[in-house]
């Protein structure tokens, strides 16, 4: 009887094994951090690739996700393209995740007042 070895898989048990505990790992690690806790952001691990997908309400939360998942052992790249950031959080300044996304809304504030006040 013929038994089959894993590494004749391009994605061995070894290989899944590993993937699900950066998978594990980096769901702990989103629902521990402050930032990212309840948010619904879903991770999926691929050849030690992570795939974050789902919303969250501000790009420091989407940042934050980012890093956590890029600090887990065993991870390669991180892919956030499935990750997005909520409109309605977007729309009101007050929900800025940084100075910097403050300074832009004012400015394009500031430009809409000037073109408002030349027409």
């Amino acid at each position: 009887m013929k038994t089959h070895s894993s590494s004749h898989t391009p994605h061995g048990l070894g290989a899944t094994i590993h993937d699900t505990w950066i998978t594990a790992s980096v769901k702990s690690s989103l629902a521990l951090a402050r930032d990212t806790r309840g948010q619904d952001i879903h991770v999926k691990t691929h050849g030690g690739e992570v795939f974050l997908s789902g919303m969250v309400n501000s790009h420091r939360q989407r940042n934050e996700a980012l890093q956590l998942a890029r600090a887990v052992h065993g991870v390669v790249r991180v892919d956030a393209t499935g990750l997005a950031v909520s409109l309605s959080a977007t729309d009101r300044p007050f929900e800025a995740s940084n100075s910097e996304e403050t300074a832009d809304y004012q400015a394009y504030g500031a430009q809409q007042s000037k073109t408002e006040d030349r027409h």
